[in-house]
């Protein structure tokens, strides 16, 4: 019964050491990335704007049922499109901001 004990608790303490390494890796890996976020809306409606594509770099994502997106950028630009069907395309400039709001 002691040695099951001990092997129950040497599984327990390897467990442990490799999700503590592996969310150590991962918040590694979440800092090196910049997040960028908001919403799209037609100015004059203030409706959202579905499927909005939102573009930095290589780097595409789309609106929700919401008008959110939100953009994981590695490294990051000074400027990012905005386009959608029936609307212009629009180059905004970043400036480092977490949150963007496109009208």
């Amino acid at each position: 019964m002691k040695n099951y004990i001990k092997a129950l608790a040497l599984v327990a303490t390897v467990l442990v050491s490799i999700f503590s390494v592996e969310a150590q890796a991962q918040a590694q890996d979440n800092s090196e990335y910049t997040w960028i976020e908001g919403r799209v809306f037609d100015q004059a409606t203030d409706s959202v704007v579905l499927g909005a594509t939102i573009k930095m770099n290589d780097v595409a994502v789309f609106t929700n049922e919401k008008g959110m997106y939100k953009l994981r950028i590695k490294q990051p630009t000074s400027y990012f499109t905005v386009s959608a069907p029936g609307y212009d395309t629009r180059v905004i400039e970043w400036r480092g901001r977490a949150r963007v709001d496109v009208a």
